[in-house]
């Protein structure tokens, strides 16, 4: 059975243990990191992150993740 959402926890814990990212080889600290609420279920893990550089320009990153090891339904 697939487990999105230990997926989801590790991948916001690695982010937020290390408190920063580099993108295009320039450095960001981490301002947040989350994952979308929705209502219905979710496919697919997404987590966004947001930084920002020190020359105070920001970027948002959204990582999603299909697990290798789902089920497809037509099986």
């Amino acid at each position: 059975m697939v487990n999105y959402s230990q997926t989801e926890r590790t991948i916001k814990r690695l982010f937020e243990n290390s408190g920063g990212f580099t993108f295009n080889k320039k450095n960001y600290k981490l301002i947040i990191v989350d994952k979308p609420k929705t209502p219905k279920g979710e496919p697919k893990t997404d987590i966004y992150i947001r930084g920002q550089a020190n020359d105070s320009s920001e970027i948002e990153i959204k990582i999603s993740v299909k697990q290798s090891n789902t089920i497809s339904p037509l099986h």
